[in-house]
């Protein structure tokens, strides 16, 4: 075996001394005991590992897209549940405003169709699109939001 640089072979040559063996026999046995750890591992194990991982990280993407849609479905509802009869035809006492809605209305200007949106809520509920529309009408009415081009705006600080 041939070194780069003189310095080089008395650097190895100190190690194989102080392994008690000649240069050539200390060399050799590194070069085997790094090739046997090399095979320990090969490149297929290696890649068919990195392959099961990829199909995992997708699987729980997806699971995890699942959940989203079924955690909005869920708070959809439950703000169905929980503010539509307060607001409903007919319905009597103190009426509470969606703190999510006041929260969405200081953060800037928003269209309705935009608001039903952020707020999770369908469209096509009637029931819980005329409760928000009660709320904004109610905020309108005492000062606190005005409507313009660029939809519901916050007036009061």
């Amino acid at each position: 075996m041939y070194c780069s640089s003189e310095d080089q072979k008395k650097k190895f040559q100190e190690l194989a001394d102080q392994a008690g063996a000649p240069l050539s026999k200390f060399l050799l046995n590194l070069l085997e005991e790094a090739i046997s750890q090399h095979q320990a591992r090969p490149r297929v194990k290696l890649t068919e590992n990195m392959k099961a991982m990829e199909e995992e990280l997708v699987r729980l993407r997806g699971e995890a897209k699942t959940n989203e849609k079924l955690l909005q479905r869920y708070e959809a509802e439950n703000r169905r549940l929980r503010e539509a009869p307060k607001w409903a035809e007919g319905s009597q006492g103190e009426r509470e405003i969606d703190k999510e809605l006041i929260a969405v209305l200081k953060r800037g200007a928003t269209h309705d169709y935009r608001l039903l949106e952020i707020l999770g809520i369908d469209p096509s509920d009637s029931l819980q699109v005329s409760a928000i529309q009660k709320q904004l009408q109610s905020l309108e009415l005492h000062g606190f939001i005005s409507k313009g081009g660029h939809g519901w705006r916050w007036l009061k600080k």
